[in-house]
């Protein structure tokens, strides 16, 4: 398991450039959910290597992208697998009122959904328009 930190990196990129520098097909190399590209991320990745010793990460260069831990792992990782997942949102540019500030409180005391896919935009964007009101 290859766990990066990035920025200017897209999810699918990575594993890509994870894959050619272990030597494996791009297919085996497994990840937990899509990161914005836009945003400073944290992402464990893992390479199915099985019976090949582990590639010097040490020397894996792409601009943006810095492997902070490897570790040996025997299973792939899994919808639903890892717990913990967080984030954190950094919002510039905001005029505050006090409509704004009471929906940044109801955040911070409870979770919020992380949809994906379709789901995290809605039909044609509707739900982008509904966070814009």
């Amino acid at each position: 398991m290859v766990y990066v930190r990035t920025t200017g990196c897209h999810t699918k990129f990575v594993a890509e450039k994870l894959a050619q520098f272990a030597g494996i097909p791009a297919r085996n190399v497994a990840y937990a959910g899509l990161k914005n590209r836009n945003a400073v991320t944290e992402q464990w990745f893992v390479l199915h290597i099985p019976g090949k010793v582990t590639p010097d990460f040490s020397q894996f260069a792409l601009e943006g992208c810095e492997v902070v831990q490897v570790v040996r792992h025997n299973r792939k990782v899994r919808t639903g697998a890892l717990r913990g997942n967080h984030f954190t949102l950094l919002l510039r540019d905001l005029t505050p009122d006090a409509a704004l500030e009471q929906r940044l409180q109801a955040i911070a005391e409870s979770d919020v959904l992380h949809s994906f896919g379709a789901q995290r935009f809605g039909r044609d964007g509707n739900n982008l328009q509904l966070a814009l009101r």
